[in-house]
This record gives structure tokens, C-alpha cells and sequence, in this order.
């Protein structure tokens, strides 16, 4: 299988895939690899087996640069049952976890699993993601009070005039901050999750729609719903709905999945 082939040399750092320098680069090392100092001493491939998943190791002198790199390494280790910020589906049902700001691929083994920082697909986008979610072509991420656009029929575009403030993107007073998102496909409503309560806004509208409503969950990190359902995500675990009527039905969450097994083939 041909790999991409990193190649650092003090600030900076090239990519190659198939022999070819990858559009975009050369980069600076801490904006393609946030946390990394630049003028490394070594930069080493772990494969699966010396290392608990495929990894890259890097090396610059001890003490600070030896912990951050070692925080980095377990952010971006897809096994590590580090919890997610968010989760999101699009509308050519690829699917994505957002962690500490990287993100991975989950329909796609391709590459081993690498972690990627956000800017890698979506330009400028940076940060913690504290939900996501896709609408006709249009992928949102809402980082605390602000809600960031993307265009993704071909490759991801930045919508002009973003980010707009939650209250200002959908009429929903008093929300500034959310701890989870989601649509369903060939729906236009959205959900938006706050502790145990559930607020609807249909997006066609822009408008908050009827009463929130009362969930028997009270901590939800992320929400994702797809052809296979509603998933809630919290910590290492998901619980998988069939849709948002079971999750309003019910008085007793099903028992939880585990989301390193079930979605990261770990």
C-alpha cells in the first residue's frame, strides 16, 4: 500500500503521496501538527504493534516538549478511550469524531487511521469542536457560541459571513452554548441538546419549533444520527436509538456500546 511521506525541515514540513507534493504544502509544522515545535530532532513511524496504533513519534530535546508530545500522541491515538467532542455524519455518509481539535475519518481505514487537525479539510478551522452536523451540502460545527459553515458538494468551502453567533444563525433565544447537534438524513429538522433538554429548530424556517423536551439523558458529549439511527455519546460509550421518537419514548436507555470497538476497529 503507498503511504504519504513526511519530510520536516525546521519550520516546515512537506508531504508526499504517490512521489507527488501534495497540494498545500509545504506547511509550518505547528499548524499541520498543533502542539509540535518546529526544528525537530526526528520525527519516527510506530506501526501497530510497537505502538498500541499507527503513530508518529516526535523528538525534540526533554522535559516540556517530551509531555506535550506525549499528550498530543494520546489525543490522536484513536484507541485511547479519550473522550470525543463531537461526532457527524454528511450527506455522502462519510463519518467524522472531532477530538481536541483533529479529527478522524471513521468509514475510511484508509492510511491506517490517522489522526488529522481540522484545518487539513476544513480551512482555517481550528479549536475544540463542540458539535457538528450536515444539511443539504452544508456541514455546520458549532465551537461555544459560534456556528462556522462549510460547502461540501465537492470539497469543503467556507461560507462567506461566518461565524455568526447560535442565537443569531437560528432564532433560539437563551441558547449560546450546546452540548451536542444532530439531523437526521432527508430531514430539516435540528436538534440541539443542553444537559436533559432537546430543542428543535427547523431549518427551513431558521425558527425554534414547539416546546423543548426532556431526555433521559442528562450528560450527552455528542449526538449523531444516520441510515442506522441516533447514537448519544458520552465518555467512551454511545447508546443507539432508532430514531428521536424511541429517545423521547423511553424511560431507560439501552445498554451502552463501546465506541473504540464499535466505530474505531479497535
Amino acid at each position: 500500500m503507498v503511504s504519504d511521506i513526511l519530510m520536516f525541515q525546521g519550520e516546515q514540513v512537506w508531504s508526499y503521496y504517490e512521489g507527488k507534493l501534495v497540494k498545500g504544502f509545504p506547511r509550518l509544522i505547528g499548524k499541520e501538527f498543533p502542539g509540535i515545535p518546529d526544528h525537530l530532532d526526528a520525527a519516527v513511524e510506530c506501526h501497530q504493534g510497537e505502538c498500541r496504533t499507527d503513530s508518529v513519534l516526535f523528538f525534540k530535546g526533554h522535559g516540556h516538549e517530551t509531555r506535550q508530545n506525549a499528550t498530543l500522541m494520546a489525543i490522536k491515538d484513536r484507541c485511547s478511550n479519550r473522550s470525543f467532542e463531537a461526532f457527524c455524519s454528511d450527506d455522502k455518509s462519510r463519518i467524522y469524531a472531532f477530538r481536541g481539535g483533529w479529527y478522524f475519518r471513521l468509514d475510511s481505514s484508509k492510511d491506517g487511521w490517522h489522526a488529522w487537525p481540522l484545518s487539513h479539510t476544513w480551512r482555517n478551522l481550528q479549536g475544540v469542536v463542540d458539535a457538528a452536523f450536515s444539511h443539504e451540502h452544508r456541514m455546520y460545527f458549532i465551537q461555544g457560541s459560534q456556528v462556522t459553515v462549510y460547502l461540501s458538494d465537492q470539497m469543503y468551502i467556507p461560507v462567506a459571513g461566518y461565524p455568526k453567533a447560535i442565537e443569531e444563525e437560528w432564532e433560539v433565544s437563551g441558547v449560546t452554548a450546546v452540548d451536542a447537534a444532530f439531523t437526521c438524513p432527508h430531514s430539516s429538522d435540528l436538534y440541539l441538546i443542553r444537559g436533559n433538554r432537546l430543542t428543535l429548530v427547523d431549518l427551513n424556517t431558521r425558527r425554534r419549533s414547539g416546546e423543548d423536551k426532556t431526555i433521559i439523558h442528562s450528560e450527552v458529549d455528542s449526538a449523531m444520527c444516520n441510515a442506522h439511527g441516533l447514537y448519544l455519546i458520552h465518555g467512551p460509550s454511545f447508546y443507539h436509538y432508532k430514531d428521536v421518537g424511541e429517545l423521547l419514548s423511553t424511560n431507560t436507555a439501552p445498554a451502552p456500546g463501546t465506541i473504540a470497538s464499535y466505530f474505531l476497529d479497535c
